[in-house]
């Protein structure tokens, strides 16, 4: 019996909290093949699943494994094992969760495909749960535009649920991306086990953004589990007499913020997770030239913006700020000449939007540029 196989069939008799597995990974490799716990008609059960897998191409990442996804040891419970079908380089990186309504709306499928098309453009890897809707509709698009995805299954990797994303869970894994479950071959789609696999969704994000969703749906457990992670939650505002919109309306409500597009989401992604790296470069570089601006790009601190008073009326307008990128003086020129909008301003900019979107967030927070509700104004010293 080799390490892999011991160690699933002991976490199975575990109470699959974190301290139990820890303790469990200093000893399992001592355990002797004949000891009682191996040796169960359950244990030997899983065992032949384990030598005679179902299904060809599932690869056993452990607790154990140098390879197991760091985000997902932070859970009270974080699963023993993943099956996965794919490439495990997927559970890594930037990623953002993608999840909503198994019977959405044509508004809720648009929204989520324009989401996740600002994603792949942003380099981010989206996470959904394979089910129908929303999440087919995230995966789909992510791999229409070559973006990479992963689904997280709330059965075992051998049962396609539903029997209709077959195929569908084929091009993710073939693709660069993953297909994933905790649970064991056969393991079928009951209720109760969407729930926990949300947990490993929302532990493997680093944002959630709820698309469209009504008030009992299963995506607010998602979205209340990323929520007390800590993880950065985003929701897609929607018609208030629509009974599918009313979960994303009240999450909104209830403090998530408000997703406009795929872009801001990324570049706030983005900035946060450059603040949590300590990555807090200064305007210049070492060098002592102009730092490149980038959507990955993280920014020093930002100062405190003053606040904006209106010029008088014929006033000659200012210089630019020094110090300043390329990208960034190319923006407050456009803002200066009296574009506002980030589309009118990438585009007097000479910038593509999925470059001048996540500069325009960047450069709110070192206090250049103000959002105000009819668009981009410059912050006046």
């Amino acid at each position: 019996m080799n390490d892999k196989h011991k160690w699933i069939i002991l976490a199975a008799e575990t109470t699959g909290k974190k301290y139990a597995l820890d303790k469990l990974a200093t000893i399992y490799k001592d355990i002797r093949d004949d000891d009682p716990r191996l040796t169960t008609p359950s244990a030997l059960s899983l065992l032949s699943s384990l030598e005679h897998p179902p299904i060809e191409g599932v690869r056993l990442v452990c607790y154990t494994d140098p390879e197991y996804p760091e985000k997902l040891k932070i859970l009270p419970e974080p699963p023993a094992q993943l099956y996965l079908r794919g490439s495990a380089e997927a559970l890594r990186g930037d990623s953002v969760a993608v999840v909503g309504s198994r019977d959405a709306s044509a508004y809720g499928l648009t929204v989520t495909a324009d989401f996740c098309r600002d994603f792949c453009e942003a380099g981010l890897t989206v996470i959904s749960g394979g089910a129908r809707g929303v999440d087919s509709a995230a995966a789909k698009t992510m791999l229409k535009f070559g973006g990479k995805t992963v689904a997280v299954l709330g059965s075992g990797a051998d049962v396609s649920y539903p029997s209709e994303n077959a195929g569908l869970f084929d091009k993710i894994a073939a693709s660069g991306g993953a297909v994933i479950t905790e649970y064991h071959f056969g393991t079928q789609p009951i209720p109760a086990l969407f729930p926990r696999r949300n947990r490993i969704i929302a532990a493997l994000a680093d944002a959630c953004v709820v698309t469209e969703a009504g008030l009992r749906s299963g995506s607010l457990i998602t979205a209340n589990l990323a929520a007390d992670l800590r993880r950065p939650l985003f929701a897609v505002p929607g018609n208030i007499n629509a009974r599918g919109s009313a979960g994303t309306n009240h999450l909104i409500k209830t403090g998530a913020e408000l997703a406009e597009n795929g872009l801001q989401v990324a570049a706030e992604l983005k900035v946060l997770l450059s603040f949590e790296n300590g990555e807090r470069p200064t305007p210049e570089n070492k060098d002592g030239g102009a730092a490149k601006s980038s959507i990955f790009t993280p920014l020093a601190a930002p100062p405190k913006a003053e606040r904006r008073t209106k010029p008088k009326h014929g006033a000659a307008k200012k210089a630019p700020p020094e110090g300043l990128s390329a990208e960034e003086a190319a923006i407050m020129k456009a803002i200066a000449d009296g574009a506002s909008s980030p589309d009118a301003i990438a585009a007097a900019a000479g910038l593509n939007e999925a470059s001048a979107a996540p500069t325009l967030v960047m450069m709110e927070l070192k206090g250049l540029i103000v959002r105000e509700y009819d668009g981009y104004k410059a912050v006046e010293n």
